[in-house]
């Protein structure tokens, strides 16, 4: 297919760059996006097992606290979803509802910021 002369990108007055080259998406190519997806399969895991080994209390205890945590996050939005959502329905869009809406945000991020903390030993 030809392309019409008025869609052509004049391309003269550039200065040729070889990396330009690489960056040209061309049907098909998804090597650099396959091989993206798989060093974040090793790499991301590979290292949260890294960081919280290091921690004091061993991977298991650190693995328990963050699955406490990420609990606590989706519980917490599907709070935010749930009031969002009815106040929404109920006085619809507007300068109202965004501030409620940001209200309701930070009271949540300080409920998980103080629910969040790793439970006191009692020494019992």
């Amino acid at each position: 297919k030809s392309v019409p002369p008025h869609f052509e990108e004049q391309t003269s007055h550039m200065p040729f760059e070889s990396s330009r080259i690489s960056t040209i998406p061309v049907p098909g190519n998804r090597l650099p996006t396959v091989r993206g997806l798989l060093v974040s399969l090793f790499v991301a895991p590979s290292l949260v097992i890294l960081v919280l080994s290091l921690r004091p209390g061993g991977l298991r205890a650190q693995l328990g606290e963050a699955g406490r945590r990420l609990k606590l996050a989706l519980i917490l939005g599907g709070i935010y979803l749930a009031a969002d959502i009815g106040v929404r329905l109920v006085l619809g869009s507007g300068v109202r509802t965004e501030q409620f809406e940001v209200g309701l945000a930070v009271v949540l991020g300080i409920v998980f910021l103080i629910r969040a903390q790793p439970p006191r030993d009692t020494g019992l």
